[in-house]
């Protein structure tokens, strides 16, 4: 195994000394700052996920027991409505599997 090792070394794929870190810390504000916007990138991704299904599926009222909404109503206003203020884990583990499954149910065209 360590004439392998040494091969790829001798190729260059294995560097030979750490890489020095270029980069400065960064403040934990700038740290704080970062991770919010991460989490509202992927919170609005989820969302539009969300929206784009619904929209293949024609809006329809979806059931969410337990959830904190109950249900979503049909049409395009209520889902915008409800994706505005749901949280993401929401969507991401109840909402779009069902809106998946409801369009495995629909089939393609």
């Amino acid at each position: 195994m360590g004439k392998y090792l040494d091969l790829i070394k001798d190729i260059g794929y294995i560097q030979q000394e750490p890489i020095e870190a270029t980069e400065e810390r960064l403040s934990d504000n700038q740290l704080r700052g970062l991770l919010i916007n991460n989490a509202r990138e992927i919170s609005s991704l989820w969302r539009s996920v969300a929206l784009e299904l619904a929209e293949v599926v024609r809006y329809p009222k979806l059931e969410l027991m337990p959830s904190r909404a109950g249900y979503i109503g049909g049409g395009e206003y209520l889902w915008r409505h409800y994706l505005h203020k749901a949280p993401a884990l929401e969507l991401k583990h109840r909402v779009i599997p069902e809106l998946r499954r409801m369009i495995e149910e629909v089939g393609r065209p």
